[in-house]
């Protein structure tokens, strides 16, 4: 009797590096989001009482208000982060039903490819917001629009969710389960 053997880069290779992946982003990002944080209140006292906190599209301040509302960043990183979790632990729960015909394999590669996408998107907001915006607060300094935020942020709201839906479109096609046909 021959066994079956997986394939070097089979399904079982894409679900370890996904997982893989996935792991170093999360911790990636919270180690960003923590250390900006930290980095944030050590320099609070030397933020003017009343200090540029909001931007507008060329990366000026546009809004000076008291300076405790510089933690704005991390709020709106944190509870995208939180957000983030509960919507992976949703996407991986075999609980909630993708509506989908795939086999078993092609279902985890589904649902690790869209935890996979959350979590860059939480590592890209947190960038924009907890690294990029908070660091131009503590230094009082521009955002800069004009450079490497741009970039960060075609990622974060087109390159990213384009890529997940493509690979999302991919594996539904290669591991349609035949057997599942009604």
């Amino acid at each position: 009797m021959e066994e079956h053997k997986e394939k070097p880069f089979g399904t079982d290779f894409w679900t370890f590096v996904i997982s893989r992946s996935y792991m170093i982003i999360h911790i990636t990002t919270w180690f960003i989001f923590a250390v900006s944080l930290f980095n944030f209140i050590i320099n609070y006292g030397k933020l003017p009482d009343e200090a540029g906190v909001h931007f507008d599209g060329n990366g000026q301040f546009d809004v000076y208000d008291s300076k405790v509302y510089g933690f704005y960043p991390f709020i709106v990183s944190f509870v995208t982060l939180i957000l983030v979790y509960l919507f992976e632990r949703a996407a991986g729960s075999k609980k909630v039903k993708l509506g989908m015909k795939l086999n078993e394999k092609g279902e985890t590669l589904f649902r690790g490819t869209i935890v996979l996408g959350l979590a860059v998107e939480g590592f890209l907001i947190t960038m924009v917001f907890a690294y990029y915006w908070a660091r131009s607060v503590e230094q009082q300094i521009p955002l800069p629009v004009q450079s490497e935020l741009k970039g960060v942020m075609i990622a974060a709201f087109f390159v990213v969710p384009l890529a997940v839906l493509i690979l999302l479109i991919v594996i539904s096609i290669i591991f349609k389960d035949k057997a599942k046909k009604e």
